[in-house]
């Protein structure tokens, strides 16, 4: 049995005792929202929890039969450290996310050009010039529950740093919230639920929590999902056609833009500055 999910820490050592067996391998995937073939065929590294021994190494070679790119490092590690692997990575681009959110939020606050100050910080190479997009909040399946379940497994081991990054995630969403109630617009239109472009659904979308504050601030809104198959979503009315869409909506709030969205850039509300996920 290959458990590739995500699972709280001892989860798989639990079961290989439970059934008296060594016959059980975590290797967690690493895969991005859109680009799963790819990352499956073309891999970063191969972390295998379970004993080496000719199960993981046969387990081993099939991985790497399949790969395209061949060219990855192959981790061998115990059940427990191969666990914390995908929860530490995902807690690090969560705090990635919420690094960069800030440091936009504060542009914002004091009119600054969060442009300027992102390339600044990211041409330093301990840093990199990459996954430094502002959003309106980290989002998705991974990110947000993956934060969480490290938090729980840090239950009797004294941190901040993770408890912050969940807590900066919210205050991101909120800061974003009131930037748009500012704005005084009659008809707010939320363009996709989507969290990135290429996704197929907008589970723990960031900016679900947007809307949700905008509605408990008695706002009018308009959305424009071409994946929603009703006529309402949330008792909000769906705009199946994106040039009606555009012409009801007094102010436009896009997480991520695309080309649509070129003509009616005046009356578009994003942080979207880089239109890159990378």
């Amino acid at each position: 049995i290959v458990i590739k999910s995500t699972v709280g820490i001892g989860f798989t050592e639990s079961q290989a005792s439970k059934h008296k067996t060594e016959r059980i391998i975590f290797s967690p995937e690493f895969l991005r929202e859109g680009k799963a073939l790819h990352d499956n065929l073309n891999p970063s590294r191969l972390v295998i929890g379970g004993s080496e021994n000719k199960l993981t190494i046969s387990f081993s070679d099939i991985m790497k039969e399949a790969a395209i790119n061949k060219e990855f490092d192959t981790l061998f590690m115990s059940y427990r450290e191969a666990e914390s692997v995908k929860l530490f990575s995902n807690t690090y681009l969560a705090m990635r996310v919420a690094f960069f959110n800030e440091l936009d939020s504060f542009s914002m606050q004091n009119d600054m050009d969060s442009i300027n100050i992102i390339h600044g910080v990211s041409s330093d190479s301990r840093i990199g010039n990459y996954y430094n997009n502002p959003s309106f909040g980290y989002g998705g399946y991974c990110l947000p529950k993956d934060t969480k379940q490290l938090l729980a497994d840090f239950k009797d081991t004294p941190q901040s740093l993770i408890k912050s990054i969940i807590e900066s995630n919210e205050i991101r969403k909120q800061f974003i919230s009131k930037k748009i109630q500012d704005i005084k617009a009659n008809t707010i239109g939320i363009y996709r639920l989507i969290m990135k472009d290429g996704s197929d659904n907008f589970r723990a979308s960031s900016v679900l929590s947007i809307i949700d504050s905008l509605k408990e601030n008695g706002l009018e809104i308009v959305i424009y999902e071409p994946i929603i198959k009703s006529s309402s979503y949330q008792e909000i009315p769906v705009i199946k056609e994106l040039n009606s869409f555009i012409r009801t909506a007094d102010i436009i709030i896009a997480n991520r833009v695309t080309e649509e969205l070129s003509e009616v850039k005046h009356k578009t509300f994003t942080r979207d500055i880089f239109n890159s996920d990378l």
